[in-house]
């Protein structure tokens, strides 16, 4: 066949082609077998391409020309400032297209970005071939400058105005550095502008507001009467801070003396002060005098003292010195006393009203006929009983009924009387009624009559009377009524009981029976099944408890419990297989019992039968109390399985062998498998087996297989090749082929892309095959690399290194060979190298060496400063920077700040891409002045000072004054600056410390002594902290005004206002200290006496001493026991037979001044009732009903005859009983009331029950 071709075959590096060949009906590319072929060539490549036509070929080679790219690269600076332009150049190509929004063909482009940009080039060569450069141009932004300072400044202040944002700065033109201290004296606007690191500019403006000083006035009381509030509110600023650190614009004091009041007002953060003066005017002395307890009733006369003019504070608000009260109670009266200077105090005063004493009288309401009744009166301090006995008992004989009177008088000498009314009561006649003979064990049941109350020999308390006596005994009883007694006693038999026993059998098996007999000496007999026989036979199917009970001729009866205990039959099972095997044996096994016995008298739990057919075992089991049961198993014969084997038994050796099986359910090979089918590459003189279960019987086959021989195949030819070539390939061994790329042939050509694995099928005489792989390995091209310089300064030297290869041919091998190659360069270039690796294969690699021209170096910044100031100088022109001075590094910043010593002559070496330049810079430093501060160096707190600066042309001081000589004034330790300014034009600071004299606290210390009354008080003052004191008084007093020591003894009987104040020993004056000395008041006595009644159980009673204080207090406690000493205790009264107690209080305070009090404790009493009353008319005692306060919440009562009847229901304390019964009087004689209540009396709770008489006469 003649071939031809189409398709390009000159094409750029990177591009690809396809080439399709004609002429032919088949075609090999060596590695493909189509008639188009589509590649991507790296390199000048030949493609060799063979056609077939009715089995002949013919070969074809076709050139592929590979053009090379050009080099394209971006050159240009690659940093701006926000809103600068740059240039940037393309180069390495011969036409350009910008891939920007103008599509520019230009060598050179200018552009000005708003942010960090990537710009991007196509060059074309003039092959035809284009490549692309990209280029980040980045854009720095300005620096945002700000201002850090006050929005305002009190007027004349130092403002501090600190710039950021950049890296150096300068003030209002002319001014340099971050910070600036101007002194406000006016609204002023300040300008600044920054520069930072990549030299990039902008400014910030900054307006300062002046604030004037706020002006303080005030308004409040600031004469005031001791004890009152001041409230002092001041106006004309924003925020107040006064002299004792409070905050706001009012203050409220209560001040015990003048005082001086210093605000500090500020607005808008401004501040100014003021001085108040604030008058203290002394209180009237004021008490009342009068007699401090009166009885209920009485009347009394309370006079006001110590002031002008009075007020007292009770309903009629009278303006009286003297009034006259008589209260129902005890009651505090209060007085406001006025002076003339319009200033008061109050007064108080006590008046206790003592209670008319509450008498009453314990005694029986009833007394058995000829005994002795006892009446004891309580609730005074004295008796007289019946106008003539005196003393608070009284002893009499009753006979009859009587009425006895007793008139009390207390400590107050206040009276009241109590009448009770004793009645006769006779003696009771006593009966009983019950049975006196039982049983032993039974019980006796009594009943007493005769009385209302009954008390038996063992203390019962009750009419009805259960016992169970164990042997024959008396029993006893006394009947009660009304208090009078008597006693009757019963004589009690008991008789014994029979013994009773049942004999049987306590224990059987289930379903069969006993017989149970009954012993002892009885005449009957009951069964709890029904029978009434001596012997029963029982047959019970759980265990059960069976009772007789016997009786004696005496009529006693016992019972005697039997049980028959249940065993159940043991539950006997057989364990075993219930399948097995034709001809196999089993186990089965027997449980639930003690020992077995299996049909065919085989004994013991298990038994191993042969089995040929389906049979049936049956086993007896007994328990170990002999009870038995049994149990039988069915066992099923299964049969063997019949295995058959499908499949051919004569293969080709090594070929697949698959043998299926049936006959059984599940198979088992020889090699463990477990499947139905068998598969396995076939080897001479193979036999296997297989092993079937059905219904877990087994059977085994062994099956035999037959093997034929295969061709050994071999394939002559060279294994390996380059990545492009080919190779021939011949297969032996066999009659006939087929290769694995589908050649059936024995020559076979290839031309494989990467390492392939191959492999041929051989076909011998008897059918059967082999196949032989094997591994084609394709050598991949060296990757070539270079490494080196991708730029270098002009007129440098370029270095490149190649590798990948084991030799290597440059593209300039007249100066270089090897894989180095060294070149110096005045212009950009590329190099290309190929490479040869030790297996010959080739590749190529070309490396583009760009040329940086030097930088152009320059700096900003003011080379003359003063001696001691720092220069900022900012390096421009380069990417990277190095400032030195004689050799040593300064710094490697754009930035260099310096704080020179001296003249000196800087370098700086800039750098861009690798290239270097540098440049002297000259520096001039001129000598600042010396400032000095001369004056005081420690001063009296708030006396007027100088301090003078001397050593420059004009002074700043840091207060803002620009003279050499201040005057101040100051009260803490103070710290002073200035600034000198020479006529170069540099400056100084100083400092200068000025402290404050610690001056003394002025101290006034006093000493009371309070006298008794109708005596002056007597002060002892010191005072410390002073050389030299000054006296003075309100009133004056000239004792005080000619005193200079530190120290005054004085008496005084009025108000007085002492001032005091020093200069110390450096001549500085301290703080004035006053005090108010005020008349002590004379105390009345006052305590606390809580409760004043108690009662049985809740006896306990509080002393408090109050008033006067830093007293010793004695209590007389009017119980014959010890006096007591304190102020607060606690005693507990025995208050059986004493109605109430005067308690005798005595106090001296520390000035031994004797005090004296009288407090009565009552003993209380819930409610009271008389013991008898007459209803009979005349209006006189005709009702009955019970007295007390009105604290009941609950209050029920009933009243009942000696029958248990009720005659009356009371709802309420007022209500009261007539004496009559549905409409009928009742006669004369003792009635019984129960009363049910509640109270609460000041919070205390109270419940119960009461019970009493009361006796109708008529």
């Amino acid at each position: 066949p003649v071939l031809s071709y189409t398709g390009n075959t000159s094409i750029c590096y990177g591009e690809s082609t396809r080439i399709t060949v004609s002429g032919a009906s088949s075609y090999s590319w060596g590695n493909a077998s189509s008639s188009s072929l589509f590649i991507t060539p790296k390199q000048d490549t030949t493609l060799t391409v063979t056609g077939t036509m009715q089995g002949c070929y013919s070969t074809l080679e076709i050139p592929i020309a590979v053009k090379a790219l050009p080099s394209v690269y971006i050159s240009g600076v690659d940093a701006i400032c926000s809103g600068d332009a740059a240039t940037l150049t393309a180069n390495g190509a011969d036409t350009y297209l910008w891939k920007d929004a103008a599509s520019s063909t230009t060598t050179s482009v200018s552009i000005s970005p708003l942010y960090t940009s990537i710009y991007r080039v196509t060059g074309t060569a003039n092959n035809g071939c284009s490549s692309d450069a990209e280029f980040t141009l980045s854009v720095n932004p300005l620096p945002i400058i700000s201002i850090n300072a006050p929005n305002s400044v009190c007027n004349g202040a130092i403002a501090t105005l600190s710039a950021s944002g950049a890296n150096s700065y300068i003030w209002n033109g002319n001014i340099p550095g971050a910070n600036y201290q101007p002194n406000i004296t006016n609204d002023s606007t300040f300008t600044v502008i920054g520069t930072d690191l990549n030299n990039c500019q902008s400014s910030a403006t900054k307006t300062i507001t002046k604030i004037d000083l706020p002006t303080l006035t005030y308004t409040g009381n600031d004469n005031i009467c001791l004890g009152e509030t001041s409230r002092i509110t001041v106006h004309g600023a924003n925020t107040y801070k006064w002299n004792d650190n409070s905050v706001g614009s009012m203050v409220s004091l209560i001040p015990k003396q003048d005082t001086l009041l210093t605000v500090y007002g500020t607005a808008q953060n401004c501040s100014s002060s003021i001085e108040i003066s604030i008058t203290v005017m002394p209180l009237p002395s004021v008490y009342i005098s009068g007699t401090n307890a009166i009885c209920f009733g009485d009347e009394t006369t309370l006079t006001a003292n110590g002031a002008d003019t009075y007020l007292w504070k009770d309903a009629a608000s009278h303006t009286d010195k003297q009034i006259t009260v008589s209260p129902l109670s005890t009651m505090r009266y209060i007085v406001s006393g006025t002076n003339a200077n319009g200033c008061s105090s109050d007064a108080d005063f006590t008046l206790t009203v003592n209670s008319l004493p509450e008498i009453s009288i314990n005694a029986p309401n009833g007394i058995c006929e000829g005994s002795t009744a006892i009446l004891s009166a309580s609730g005074a301090a004295s008796y007289i009983w019946n106008g003539i006995i005196t003393g608070a008992n009284y002893q009499a004989v009753i006979t009859k009924d009587s009425v006895f009177t007793v008139v009390g008088t207390d400590i107050n000498n206040c009276r009241s009387s109590a009448s009770t009314t004793v009645l006769r009561l006779s003696i009771p006649e006593l009966s009983y009624t019950g049975e006196t003979t039982v049983c032993y064990g039974e019980k006796v049941i009594l009943q007493a009559d005769g009385a209302n109350a009954y008390q038996w020999h063992d203390g019962t308390i009750n009419s009805n009377y259960v016992a169970t006596p164990e042997y024959s005994t008396t029993y006893s009883f006394t009947g009660t009524t009304q208090g009078c007694s008597a006693q009757i006693t019963i004589p009690i038999v008991v008789k014994p009981l029979p013994v009773i026993e049942i004999i049987g059998k306590n224990e059987i098996c289930m379903l069969e029976s006993t017989n149970l007999t009954t012993q002892g000496k009885v005449s009957s007999y009951k069964w709890n099944t029904g029978d009434l026989t001596q012997s029963i036979e029982v047959s019970p199917f759980v265990t059960t408890d069976y009772i007789v009970t016997g009786t004696a001729d005496n009529g006693c009866a016992s019972t005697d419990t039997f049980r028959v205990k249940i065993n159940v039959l043991p539950h006997i099972t057989i364990d075993g297989t219930r399948d097995i095997c034709y001809d196999g044996f089993t186990e089965l096994k027997a449980n639930g019992g003690s020992y077995y016995l299996w049909d065919g008298n085989y004994a013991g739990n298990t038994l191993y039968p042969h089995i040929s057919n389906d049979s049936t075992f049956t086993v007896v089991g007994y328990d170990d109390k002999g009870c038995q049961n049994k149990a039988s198993f069915d066992i099923h014969c299964l049969p063997i399985p019949e295995l058959k084997a499908h499949g051919s038994d004569s293969v080709c050796v090594n070929e697949e062998v698959t043998i299926r099986m049936s006959g059984a359910s599940s198979y088992e090979w020889h090699d463990g498998s477990k499947n139905d089918y068998y598969t396995t590459i076939s080897e001479p003189g193979t036999e296997f087996w297989v092993t079937g279960t059905l219904n877990g019987c087994e059977n085994t086959l062994y099956i035999p297989i037959y093997s034929k021989s295969a061709p050994t195949i071999w394939v002559d030819g060279k294994k390996s090749v380059c990545k492009g070539d080919s190779l021939t390939l011949t297969a032996k061994g066999a009659d006939t082929y087929r290769w694995s790329n589908e050649v059936y042939e024995d020559i076979v050509v290839i031309s494989p892309n990467y390492s392939t694995q191959y492999s041929v099928v051989g076909i011998g005489e008897n059918g059967c095959s082999n196949t032989y792989t094997f591994d084609v390995t394709v050598n991949q091209l060296p990757t070539i690399t270079i490494t080196g310089d991708d730029d270098i300064c002009r007129d440098g030297l370029a270095t490149l290194n190649a590798s990948g290869a084991e030799t290597y041919h440059w593209d300039d091998a007249a100066t270089s060979s090897g894989p180095t190659m060294k070149a110096i360069l005045s212009q950009s270039r590329t190099f290309k190298v190929v490479g040869t690796d030790n297996l010959g294969c080739s590749n190529y690699a070309s490396h583009y060496v760009y040329v940086v021209q030097e930088p152009n170096v320059s700096f900003d910044g003011d080379t003359i400063t003063c001696l001691g100031d720092s220069i900022i100088l900012l390096g421009q022109g380069a990417a990277s920077y190095n400032w030195t001075y004689n050799g040593d590094t300064l710094s490697t910043s754009p930035v260099l700040k310096l704080k020179p010593g001296g003249n000196q002559v800087i370098r700086l070496s800039g750098s861009l891409q690798k290239c270097t330049a540098s440049r002297d810079i000259r520096i001039n430093v001129k000598t600042p002045p010396t400032v000095h501060i001369t004056g005081d160096a420690i001063v009296c707190p708030g006396i007027p000072f100088r301090l003078a600066a001397s050593g420059a042309e004009s002074y700043i001081w840091y207060s803002g004054e620009r003279t050499s000589l201040i005057t101040d004034s100051i009260r803490k330790h103070q710290h002073y600056g200035v600034t000198g300014i020479a006529a170069n034009g540099c400056h100084d600071y100083a400092e200068y410390e000025v402290n404050v004299y610690d001056v003394s606290k002025l101290i006034l210390q006093t000493d009371y002594k309070k006298a008794c009354p109708e005596e002056p008080d007597t002060v002892i003052m010191r005072v410390s902290g002073g050389n030299e004191y000054t006296w003075e008084s309100i009133p004056f007093i000239s004792e005080v005004a000619y005193n200079s020591a530190d120290q005054l003894l004085l008496d005084f009987d009025e108000t007085t206002l002492i001032r005091v104040r020093a200069t110390d020993f450096n001549g500085c004056s301290t703080n004035e200290d006053s005090v108010l000395l005020v008349p002590q008041a004379r105390d009345s006595i006052r305590f606390e006496v809580y409760p004043t009644y108690i009662e049985e159980g809740n006896s306990q009673v509080r002393l408090t001493g109050i008033t006067p204080t830093n007293t010793t207090w004695n209590w007389n406690m009017d119980d014959d026991s010890d006096v007591l000493v304190g102020n607060n205790l606690t005693y507990n009264y025995n208050i059986a037979g004493k109605d109430s107690f005067l308690i005798s209080i005595v106090a001296t305070d520390a000035y031994g001044c004797v005090y004296t009090g009288e407090q009565a404790v009552y003993t209380w009493r819930d409610f009271w009732a008389p013991n008898a009353f007459t209803p009979d008319g005349n209006e006189l005692n005709d009702s009955f009903g019970f007295k007390a306060r009105e604290y009941f919440t609950k209050f029920e009562f009933i009243i009942y005859n000696r029958l248990g009847e009720i005659i009356y229901s009371g709802k309420s304390i007022a209500d009261r009983w007539d004496g009559n019964y549905k409409g009928v009087p009742c006669p004369w004689g003792v009635y019984g009331w129960v009363v049910n209540y509640t109270s609460d009396y000041k919070g205390v709770v109270k419940s119960g029950t009461k019970k009493g008489f009361v006796t109708i006469v008529r």
